[in-house]
């Protein structure tokens, strides 16, 4: 696996794209930033095109190469294998024809969301626009990759659950022996498309302990924890049993948390 590992971003660092990103303000920066940071191993950046002329001189020490208006001349003379559009205002300034003459000699056209979430894994809500939802690709499911989906989450749960038999059964009897209640704690969560289901999770609060004030977030030193209670949080043992939510179709391993 290192040698392997080794040899892939031996390969990457060899066929390195260039980088070049529109736009100089607060959404180019955070790019500019994690490009710094090491994510932008895969990529030789070229620069930065300014929206105005009297936009500054460099951004993170990463220089800016020209004004938008000077972008065809830019791109013919770097030649550049991704163009990143992070323009803060586009109405009545977008380059359309720029852009187009990007893409007609094969150079990628990226808006900075998708570009920023391939790089990082990330995505900076506060920034998104609308179209982004409407036009990104994530959202498309068909009934393939629902059924490998789910079959891959039964067998997992299923296996899951058998292998963590013994420890359940451990668990169990000294949440008994631990303090007054049940093993189980269930909550009321809502999943996907608003349904309603019982949450299974074993018990780590004394009993009742939401009685009087109704269900709370979790706090990191929390007095109606039980002392088993602290392990099981600590480890990530107390949500062995949502495996039964898996398994009845109420959650999935991958997804958002209900």
């Amino acid at each position: 696996m290192f040698f392997f590992g080794f040899l892939y971003y031996w390969m990457l660092n060899l066929n390195k794209e260039k980088l070049l990103i529109l736009g100089v303000n607060d959404i180019a920066r955070n790019v500019a930033r994690e490009l710094k940071n090491g994510c932008g191993y895969r990529f030789e950046v070229q620069g930065f095109i300014a929206e105005s002329i009297a936009d500054p001189d460099e951004i993170l020490d990463y220089n800016i190469l020209g004004n938008i208006t000077e972008l065809a001349k830019i791109v013919e003379e770097r030649k550049p294998s991704v163009v990143v559009v992070a323009l803060s205002e586009r109405r009545g300034m977008f380059p359309y024809k720029e852009i187009l003459d990007c893409k007609l000699q094969g150079i990628r056209v990226e808006d900075w969301p998708t570009f920023y979430e391939k790089l990082t894994g990330k995505i900076i809500i506060q920034n998104l626009r609308p179209s982004w939802l409407i036009f990104a690709d994530g959202f498309a499911r068909n009934s393939l990759t629902r059924t490998v989906k789910r079959s891959t989450d039964i067998l997992l749960a299923a296996v899951g659950l058998c292998l963590a038999l013994p420890i359940s059964v451990l668990i169990a009897i000294l949440t008994r022996l631990d303090s007054c209640g049940p093993v189980f704690f269930r909550q009321e969560r809502v999943g996907e498309h608003g349904k309603v289901f019982t949450l299974y999770k074993f018990r780590t609060m004394v009993q009742d302990a939401e009685k009087e004030t109704g269900p709370v977030w979790a706090q990191e030193t929390d007095p109606r924890t039980t002392r088993l209670g602290k392990i099981l949080r600590r480890t990530g043992l107390d949500e062995i049993p949502q495996m039964l939510n898996v398994l009845k179709g109420d959650m999935s391993f991958v997804g958002p948390r209900p």
